[in-house]
Parts: C-alpha cells; structure tokens; sequence
C-alpha cells in the first residue's frame, strides 16, 4: 500500500477503487487517537474486572484474563453504571400518532398506525438493544447502535464502541462528524458469504490482510478487518457509502441522506464525538474506595484477632477449648482483649464515597 496522502480522500477516489485512501485514512485515525482504544479497554476493564475479548482482540481469553480480582473491595462504578441504567433505561419510548379533530375513521387509523409503530419498534427489537446502548454509554461515555434495513424492515443492531472510528478533529465544535467509520474484525468464511460475488478475491486478500500496527489489534488467520464507512455530501458533492477490505472495494454507492444510520448515545458530553462514563468520572472515588478497604482489610488481619493475657509466671493446666462445660484449672482469671481495628470515621467515610457515587449520578440507590 501506498503512503498515506492526506490530500487525497476516500471518497473522492474512482468508484470501487476507495479501499486504499479508506483503509490508510481509518489506520491513520486509529493510530492518531490510540488512546480512544486504550480507554475504552480501561473501562471495560474497571467495570468487569478483565478485559472482554471484544476490547482486545490479542486477548485469547487466558485463564490470566478472566482471572478474578480478588481484593475485598466495592465496584462503584459497576454499581452506579448497572443502577442507572435499570431505572432510566426501563422506559420504552415511541412516537404516537395524535389526531387534532377528524372523524370517527380518522381516529381508527391512526389507532392502527400506532399499532404498527409499536409492532416494527418490537419486530427490531429497538428498546432492547436500546437499553444495552444506553448501558454501554454508561460505561465508556458513548454507546451506538445501527438501523439496518432488512427484506422490507428494519433491524436494530447493538456497535461495540470500539468498532467505531470518527476524527475527533471534525467534531471541535459540533459532535456531529462529517465521516463516520465501522471496523469489524469478522470471520473470512462469513464475509465471503454475505459478497459472493468477491469469494475468490477476498481469498486472496485474506493472505495480505493485516491490521498488526498496535498489539492489541492484531487479526486471527481466519478473520479480516472490515470498514464501513459513510461520508456525507457538502452542496452539490454527493454523500457516499464504502464497504472495503485491505486491497478490495466490496461495496460503493451513493449516500444521499444527511444523517447516518446509526444512534449515537452518550452519558455526559463536553465536546468532540465521544462522551464520558460514569466509570470514568467515579474512577477518582473508586481509587480511595479500594484503598479504604486495602487498609481495613490489614488492619483487620492484624488486630482483630482475640488475645488472651495472663500474668508471667502462671500458665493454666490446660489449653482452652470449645467444649460446652469445659474446666480449665488456672492460678487467676486472664484478660481477654480484642482490640478495635478500625476507628468507626473510617466506615463512615467510605459509606460516605460509596453513597456520593450514586449522588454524583444523580441517581437513587
């Protein structure tokens, strides 16, 4: 492949010849906002305690990467992230049909489109993965799903948000990119399937198929990078839509819309594209959450344990036991002492930052 030439875009390039300047242009992106990557697989690590396969596609999934943590601790940020979104993302929003007047006919028709809304929204499972979506943008600030027209209906389907590319630079002052670009890493067998009509070309694209510029981005031999990517048109420059390997157009036509098809959600929203979590915003208040229960934790194991004490020079004829009726002959009573291992101020302000996680949210527990 050829060097990157900013000058040169992909969707100014000859019908089904866009792959090259597409693939350079997403490569380009991924490399210059790698930290999207890292933090995205960062919050998916804080809510789940590993890093899911998705995030991390070097991840074999080890016993090592699902080993769970074993610190006696609290996850806030799971807490808050799983609360809000079962009390917000509950509801099951849909347009309704209203009717201003109009006879008894007119009333029933629009009792029937309704119907219908309400049928499609089930049939494309909208509120489910809307509810998954809005989960998602708790986590990493941002959550997408996708329109998918299908046989005459409509499809909703839930984007991982690392599969979502968008140049920060063209959202400065709006959060609405003129580009918008999907990487998938998907089966070699499941790609031919779905363009037949390229089988023995993207064959041999498989064999030059990499995506290895970071380590945690690195394709299995039996899969291959897949970009869609949506650019839409300025006056009279027509909007196009691009389905490209490495070293292969699958698929080029015309996008004559002024949106894309996809649902963009995100938590809070300063500016560029992306948004913020709540994991990322309770990440200061999680820190001082584990190193609370870090301190009870030690002091714990090495005060709490019960202690007996006895004058020097006398010993009790036996040790004791936990026998009912037990009679331990010894020359005085000992002293029995447990000492406090912790002051009761420092359970009140961890119940203090735990309860504030939920306050910050502007959430109820």
């Amino acid at each position: 492949m050829n060097a990157f030439n900013p000058a040169m875009y992909w969707h100014e390039a000859p019908k089904f010849e866009a792959h090259e300047g597409l693939i350079a242009t997403v490569r380009k992106i991924d490399q210059d906002q790698s930290y999207i990557h890292d933090l995205n697989l960062e919050h998916a690590k804080m809510y789940s305690g590993f890093a899911p396969v998705g995030m991390d596609w070097a991840n074999k999934q080890s016993l090592s990467a699902r080993r769970v943590h074993t610190d006696a601790t609290k996850n806030i940020g799971r807490s808050v992230c799983d609360t809000a979104a079962a009390l917000i993302a509950k509801n099951r929003p849909k347009a309704t049909l209203m009717t201003e007047g109009g006879d008894w006919e007119l009333h029933q028709r629009a009792a029937g489109l309704d119907k219908l809304i309400f049928g499609a929204f089930t049939q494309a499972k909208i509120w489910t993965v809307a509810q998954r979506v809005f989960h998602d943008a708790t986590i990493f600030g941002t959550g997408v799903w996708k329109l998918i027209p299908a046989k005459g209906q409509i499809k909703a389907e839930r984007v991982l948000i690392d599969e979502v590319v968008v140049d920060e630079l063209e959202c400065i002052s709006d959060a609405e990119p003129r580009n918008f670009y999907q990487r998938r890493l998907m089966d070699v067998e499941a790609v031919k399937a779905k363009f037949p009509d390229f089988k023995a070309k993207i064959a041999m694209a498989q064999k030059t198929n990499a995506w290895d510029w970071a380590p945690g981005m690195q394709a299995a031999a039996r899969q291959m990078v897949v970009i869609e990517a949506y650019h839409l048109g300025y006056g009279d420059s027509p909007g196009r839509r691009v389905v490209a390997i490495d070293g292969l157009t699958l698929v080029d036509e015309a996008w004559n819309h002024d949106w894309f098809p996809y649902v963009v959600v995100r938590w809070s929203y300063l500016t560029g594209f992306y948004g913020q979590g709540l994991i990322e915003q309770l990440a200061g208040r999680q820190k001082q959450i584990d190193r609370i229960y870090r301190f009870i934790e030690t002091a714990q194991h090495l005060l709490s344990t019960p202690h007996v004490y006895m004058k020097p020079g006398t010993e009790p004829e036996a040790q004791f036991v936990n026998e009912i009726g037990s009679v331990v002959m010894t020359p005085e009573p000992p002293t029995f002492f447990t000492p406090q291992a912790v002051h009761p101020e420092i359970y009140a302000w961890l119940k203090e930052l735990e309860a504030g996680g939920f306050e910050e949210a502007r959430i109820s527990q």
